[in-house]
């Protein structure tokens, strides 16, 4: 169990220098741990790059529903 935060998700998201080793890790430990508003900042990432036009529209919306599948198995932590 390896606890996630935004900058570790989006290279599973969008290709960046790390991304080769941010998917080892997954398939070595394949739950991956996250608190609550993680889905939110990596939205909030992804939009910014749209803003910036690293993003095209079309590859925004396939990210961000690979940002949804990926989040349907991680486990959340709660706010308390």
């Amino acid at each position: 169990m390896r606890f996630w935060d935004s900058s570790a998700i989006l290279p599973l998201l969008v290709e960046e220098t790390d991304t080769e080793r941010r998917k080892k890790q997954l398939i070595e430990d394949p739950l991956i741990v996250v608190w609550w508003g993680s889905k939110i900042e990596c939205v909030s990432t992804l939009d910014r790059l749209l803003r910036e036009g690293v993003l095209q529209e079309n590859s925004f919306m396939q990210i961000v529903y690979k940002l949804e599948t990926l989040a349907s198995s991680w486990v959340e932590i709660q706010a308390t």
